[in-house]
This record gives structure tokens, sequence and C-alpha cells, in this order.
């Protein structure tokens, strides 16, 4: 069984990515990257490391249904992540879960995340 996720998150940051992954983790069926954010596709150097490295990411998965992780930066780092395809290193049938949130009501970030 591939333990390359077949779901995605992608979402701008403050938009309750941590709430929704930690939801999605409990269940039975689901087998989330505990660290969140690998960024594999938004981040040259993790890309560089290739797709088997990718892969190990996901070694704890033990038969679940729904294997998934979610980068904010993959919301903004759109041509490199479209270069790189998350359906390119996939099973043929994934999903890409996405959420918008109004930026005026938006939590106001903590100051070393203000620029």
């Amino acid at each position: 069984m591939s333990t390359r996720p077949n779901f995605f998150i992608i979402v701008a940051p403050r938009c309750g990515t941590t709430r929704l992954a930690d939801l999605l983790a409990q269940h039975p069926e689901v087998y989330f990257y505990p660290e969140k954010e690998p960024r594999f596709f938004s981040h040259d150097g993790n890309y560089e490391r290739g797709f088997e490295a990718y892969e190990d990411l996901f070694s704890e998965a033990t038969g679940q249904k729904r294997i998934g992780e979610g980068s904010t930066t993959y919301s903004h780092h759109v041509q490199p992540c479209v270069a790189r395809s998350p359906r390119t290193v996939g099973p043929a049938h994934q999903q890409l879960l996405s959420r918008r949130q109004d930026p005026v009501l938006r939590p106001t970030p903590p100051p070393a995340n203000r620029v």
C-alpha cells in the first residue's frame, strides 16, 4: 500500500489549518502528517530531496485509507506548486481541501509573523 498522501490541505495562514488537521487526524481511517507543514512542493530544498524522502514522511501510516498533509505555503507559492503538482507523486484520485477566510475577520498574527 502506498504511503503517499491522497489528500492535501491548501489554505492561507491563520485560516484554521491546524484545527482542521487535528480534527482529521482523530479519525481512525486518516493519517495526517503530524508536523502538518512539510512544504515539499513549495520549497526547493525539500523538493530536491526527492519523492522517496517525501514518502518517508508518511512511513508511520498503518493502513489508513486516507493519508494527508497540508502546508500554508502551497497557497502563496503557486507557481512552484503547480509545476510540482501533488498529482505527480500520489494516487490518481486525490483531493485538495481549501478554505478561504475574509482577511478583515482573520485573527491578528503574533508579532513574529507580522511583516
